[in-house]
């Protein structure tokens, strides 16, 4: 090779050598692989740089697959959003589920009771119009159970869980939950008649008729209550009986009389006055009794438990034996998911159990003033008044006859009840009248 040739050469090697540098990056800044706009990490080979995040990575919102919304429906009573213990409790136990069950988020709504766009209007609407917007649980009362059950609105909890074989569920708790034989509610909270007084003033309440002839007390209720549900307490507690054989209404004119003797007797001795008949609900009555705290008071026990006077009391209200009987009502937890998917009724089943737990339901219905629908939610109430009230009354509390049972009688003993007090008939004339009212063709 001649010198020239080999100089020529050796400008060759080094020109690729430098260009093999420059190819390389060694003299530029590292270039980082971003992938596109439409891929995902996940969808990336193991061996790509992934860009690190500009925001904590909690601040970020990362969607998974498997992801599930549970939708509730709550009545005002019952809504998480008010600043209640009651209110706090409830949220918090729905925040601990959430933190036990990640990847289930809650949509929670309040709806009104009864009335337009209450409960069963607003399940009507959903059913018909979005099915899919269908709530995974909505808390009743029963007097809704039953009428969204039979429009198709509710599925049963038949076969999905075993909680209400638990021993501890008070009777009237179990009849709140059955309907024709199957099981559509998971019995919540509950409620029933009691009767109300101050302690300073009736040093020890009356437990039969005979001792409430006896004191200076009037007894306030809402005499002409549409129900007449303090009536039904007393006609049923003498051994009445609503329903015949054949389960049609049905009513015991000679139980019925003796009923409305007593309040003939009650009223000639000034314990149940004939303005009584001017009460139709048991608002009218609460808000009346109040400028009247020497007297007694037929209602509710929930709102003696809600009451901010910490003197009030409550006790059974008295019958024609002594012996404690009322009727009660209550709100359970209802499936009215349409969806029929093995995986999410899983999930939801979970969640209802979890809301029916006996400490947490303890704890609760105290806070909320409502009755326990089980022995050992009840066991976690504080000891003392009102636990030891609350227990006559569970054990002694009976579901009240269904809203048909109501529709057919309802009318006759009001309107027996108001004449007798009124005097404008004779117990033996009003009870034969509120027989033959729905007994004749």
């Amino acid at each position: 090779m001649t010198p020239r040739r080999w100089f020529a050469a050796r400008r060759t090697f080094w020109a690729l050598v430098l260009w093999s540098f420059l190819l390389s990056g060694c003299f530029g800044a590292p270039v980082t692989q971003t992938p596109a706009a439409n891929q995902t990490p996940s969808a990336l080979s193991p061996a790509t740089p992934v860009v690190q995040p500009t925001q904590p990575l909690e601040s970020q919102v990362i969607p998974t697959r498997t992801s599930q919304v549970l939708r509730l429906w709550l009545p005002k009573q019952f809504d998480i959003h008010q600043d209640t213990p009651a209110a706090l409790l409830l949220r918090a136990r729905l925040d601990q589920f959430l933190a036990e069950n990640l990847g289930v988020s809650l949509d929670v709504r309040v709806k009104a009771e009864s009335g337009t766009g209450g409960m069963l209007e607003s399940l009507a609407a959903a059913s018909a119009a979005a099915p899919l917007a269908m709530p995974d649980l909505v808390v009743l009362p029963h007097s809704i159970l039953e009428p969204a059950a039979l429009k198709g609105y509710l599925r049963s909890f038949d076969g999905l869980t075993a909680i209400l074989e638990e021993p501890d569920w008070y009777g009237y708790a179990r009849q709140l939950s059955l309907l024709q034989e199957s099981r559509f509610g998971l019995p919540f909270a509950g409620d029933a008649l009691v009767m109300a007084y101050h302690p300073a003033a009736v040093a020890v309440p009356p437990r039969d008729w005979a001792e409430t002839l006896s004191i200076s007390a009037t007894l306030v209720f809402p005499a002409s209550d549409p129900a007449a549900v303090f009536t039904q307490v007393q006609y049923l507690a003498a051994g009445g009986q609503v329903q015949d054989d054949q389960g049609r209404p049905a009513l015991d004119e000679q139980v019925l009389l003796q009923v409305l003797q007593f309040y003939q007797q009650a009223s000639a001795a000034g314990r149940m006055p004939f303005w009584l008949a001017q009460y139709e609900t048991d608002e009218q009555a609460w808000d009346a009794w109040q400028s009247m705290p020497a007297d007694l008071n037929i209602t509710w026990v929930s709102r003696v438990l809600q009451s901010p006077d910490q003197t009030l009391q409550a006790a059974p209200a008295p019958t024609i034996s002594g012996q404690p009987y009322t009727v009660s009502t209550g709100w359970v937890w209802a499936l009215s998911s349409p969806i029929r998917d093995p995986q999410r009724d899983v999930l939801i089943i979970r969640l209802v159990e979890f809301l029916c737990e006996p400490n947490f339901l303890g704890a609760w219905t105290q806070a909320a003033g409502y009755l326990p629908t089980r022995s050992r939610a009840l066991a976690a109430w504080d000891a003392g008044q009102p636990a030891d009230m609350v227990q006559i009354v569970v054990a002694s509390a009976q579901q009240m006859p269904s809203a048909n049972i109501l529709a057919v009688i309802g009318p006759g003993l009001r309107q027996a009840v108001t004449s007798v007090l009124r005097q404008q008939a004779t117990p033996e004339e009003a009870a034969k009248a509120a027989v033959d009212l729905f007994s004749s063709p």
